[in-house]
């Protein structure tokens, strides 16, 4: 049987008798003030007297309490001094008023102060510093936190992992508050453990911190004790994050997960990991209203292709034969064409230089054109072209030797080319995920 650890668990219980009967001492003094109450007075010493006493006692259960706990040394030492004070002041106002003196307003004054300021650094120790304001003001580093857009930037730990200790851990855990002697509110304190050693362990069910979230919530040990549990998602990225390593400093991008933690990030987190196409990735300035201009001008099709990025698709107006003014004006917005539809047109290999120079060209239509293998070596330059069409040119198996190299397709167009079934079957074998239309 532990008896002391028993009786400073009292303390919570006896320390709101101090509180009441010394107030209720404040009122008795305020209302004696005036004729028809002027009775209380002699209740006065009496009051101070009981006040003191279970000062005195709050004071003794809260010493036995503080032997086996884990507070702020600095907090606990003025919460439990000045509890000391109360007790001393209270037992002098008692002694003070059973003469022939008047009970003095400053030390009354001045035992409702130290009483209030001792029962607010209590409430500090147990609940911690925002306890009282958090209602009032919120957790505005939480509520702050902005994930990064790009997972090669979101720190699994940093991002993910603390803010959730944050919002169920630290009530208990922090700088002045630190049951089983466990800190987390940095990552060295974390790493530090508590008064049973490390709580992050060696391997993923060592781990006091999983092993606790995941017990029943009628166990006294159970974490956290009060509040908001943590989520069954939440617990799955813990626990991937421990299997991992635990490490401080590893983005999502550097680690491999399978598809059960993508659920969690995208629906815990809304952090969508699906692959995305090169247009919704890339960001770039307007084209100029002058460079739209010139390229309407001279007989082409602009359009946004979305406010977001600001790429365009282009295809030509009529079914005039493509000038070289044309393609000079396709240069000049070069950055920005992500769509290019030159099907049905008198496109040549050489005309494919040009365009094998427009950086974020992702989908390229050259349908009943006069382009041949050789022109198909000048597009290997584009490194983010997704989509062609080459239906009815004189393209052969020499031609899918050479798109072979580009890792970026996903779809051919290759009806009524002069490719062989073994020239198709070779290129889906070297590129698998490839697709042939």
């Amino acid at each position: 049987m532990d008896i002391i650890t028993f009786m400073g668990r009292l303390h919570p219980l006896v320390v709101h008798l101090p509180i009441g009967i010394l107030l209720l001492a404040g009122v008795f003094y305020v209302l004696a003030r005036i004729p028809r109450f002027s009775f209380l007075e002699k209740a006065l010493p009496m009051t101070l007297l009981i006040g003191a006493l279970s000062a005195a006692g709050a004071a003794l259960f809260g010493w036995l309490l503080s032997l086996g706990s884990n507070y702020d040394e600095t907090t606990l030492f003025w919460h439990k001094w000045l509890g000391i004070g109360v007790a001393l002041l209270s037992a002098f106002a008692f002694w003070w008023t059973t003469g022939p003196r008047k009970t003095p307003v400053v030390l009354l004054g001045l035992i409702v102060v130290v009483l209030s300021i001792t029962g607010h650094l209590g409430g500090n120790l147990t609940h911690g510093a925002d306890y009282l304001t958090q209602p009032l003001f919120g957790d505005e580093e939480v509520a702050a936190r902005e994930l990064p857009d790009s997972p090669d930037s979101i720190l699994l730990y940093a991002d993910l992992i603390h803010p959730v200790f944050e919002q169920k851990c630290l009530a208990c855990h922090n700088e002045t508050k630190q049951n089983g002697g466990l800190n987390m509110a940095t990552w060295e304190d974390l790493e530090k453990g508590g008064s049973g050693g490390s709580v992050i362990g060696h391997h993923v069910w060592d781990s006091e911190l999983l092993r606790r979230v995941r017990l029943s919530q009628s166990n006294s040990k159970f974490m956290p004790p009060k509040g908001e549990a943590m989520t069954f998602g939440e617990m799955q990225l813990l626990k991937w994050w421990l299997e991992n390593g635990a490490p401080q400093d590893a983005s999502l991008a550097a680690l491999k997960m399978n598809d059960e933690i993508k659920e969690v990030l995208l629906h815990e987190f809304e952090i969508d990991l699906s692959p995305k196409a090169y247009v919704e990735k890339v960001s770039i300035e307007p084209l100029a209203e002058t460079a739209f201009l010139a390229l309407r001008k001279a007989g082409w099709d602009a359009q946004a292709l979305a406010q977001t990025n600001h790429l365009i698709e282009v295809r030509p107006k009529g079914e005039d034969p493509i000038t070289p003014a044309q393609m000079a004006a396709l240069q000049e917005a070069k950055e920005h064409i992500t769509w290019l539809h030159l099907g049905n047109t008198n496109i040549r290999d050489e005309d494919l230089q040009t365009i094998s120079q427009f950086p974020n060209l992702t989908r390229l239509r050259l349908e009943n054109t006069q382009i041949t293998d050789q022109g198909l070596l000048y597009l290997l330059e584009l490194q983010h072209l997704e989509s062609l069409n080459l239906f009815g040119n004189a393209i052969t198996d020499t031609g899918l030797g050479h798109l072979e190299k580009m890792a970026s397709l996903k779809r051919i167009y290759l009806w009524q080319t002069e490719t062989t079934d073994a020239g198709r079957e070779s290129l889906q074998t070297n590129s698998p995920d490839l697709q042939l239309l």
